[in-house]
């Protein structure tokens, strides 16, 4: 999956979030997202086995100090910055928690919710992805985060020309130079 989300322009760093909070790369600083930082991510992800409640507060200071402390050591292109929460839900009030720590809202929050059922606080994680300019999608597999990362695409070029573009997405294909399964999307700039 990591290979499908991000290029080898991108900068990424990840934390799993349960009962504590934990980087699961390099000490919380953002990494170029090469091949063998991708197969290290996710194998990484493939092991994280998350623990009773989420401890959210945690995991959100330590994502904004991951971008901090990349910025102190010239380790990202200082663009835009983006928060994806994968999560079964949660009763805390991460718009509070968020907003500590970019209170002008200048990331963007994408939320995958799990839940099988309609839940409780489905209401809430749709609005805080509104309110930090992102996507909520309900995900009942996780296969179906092919279909999610079109719609992060879709709302990510909305502002081009005040309308919105149409990607251009590839089949997937087996790449020849090791990556393994590939998805393209070509966005018209």
């Amino acid at each position: 999956m990591v290979e499908l989300i991000l290029s080898d322009s991108d900068f990424v760093a990840a934390i799993g979030v349960g009962t504590t909070a934990r980087y699961l790369t390099c000490n919380g600083l953002l990494q170029r997202a090469e091949i063998a930082v991708k197969n290290r991510l996710t194998a990484v992800i493939d092991q994280f086995q998350p623990s009773g409640t989420s401890n959210w507060t945690q995991g959100i200071r330590m994502a904004f100090q991951s971008y901090e402390m990349s910025e102190e050591a010239e380790l990202s292109a200082g663009c835009r910055r983006v928060l994806v929460i994968f999560t079964d839900e949660t009763s805390q009030d991460l718009d509070k928690v968020i907003t500590q720590y970019d209170p002008k809202r200048k990331v963007r929050v994408y939320v995958f919710s799990f839940k099988r059922n309609e839940g409780l606080f489905q209401d809430k994680l749709s609005k805080l992805a509104c309110l930090y300019n992102g996507v909520y999608m309900k995900i009942l597999y996780f296969g179906q985060i092919g279909d999610a990362l079109q719609n992060i695409v879709q709302a990510e070029t909305m502002h081009l020309n005040n309308k919105q573009i149409e990607p251009t997405w590839s089949n997937v294909y087996k790449d020849l130079n090791g990556f393994g399964f590939v998805l393209t999307v070509t966005l018209p700039w």
